[in-house]
């Protein structure tokens, strides 16, 4: 409590810890990984609601990007509408995209 958040991300980047728990479950087996260095096209992108706009957390963008007014009860609907027409529109074809929602019920 208390950090500046440009300090608390520095604090969790240098945080070996995350690394280890990382490695440990990208190399369970299930799933083949690259190595950590290896240059990929791939990436995670978060969606929140936040102050009453859908906040787009895309780590190759400079900063969030606002997509707008929702709410808790139309937040999953503008997401979705956002990510078919913002992301998966851009490359109707490609079968290397999935999604994953963390609801509280």
């Amino acid at each position: 409590a208390g950090v500046p958040p440009a300090l608390a991300g520095w604090q969790l980047l240098e945080e070996s810890g995350l690394y280890a728990a990382s490695d440990a479950s990208a190399h369970t087996g299930d799933t083949e990984t690259p190595d950590r260095e290896a240059d990929t096209d791939f990436h995670f992108v978060a969606f929140v609601h936040s102050a009453g706009h859908l906040w787009d957390l895309d780590g190759r963008k400079p900063h969030p990007v606002d997509c707008g007014a929702t709410s808790e009860e139309s937040f999953l609907f503008d997401a979705a509408r956002v990510i078919r027409d913002g992301y998966m529109a851009l490359a109707p074809d490609d079968p290397n995209f999935s999604m994953l929602a963390l609801c509280r019920e």
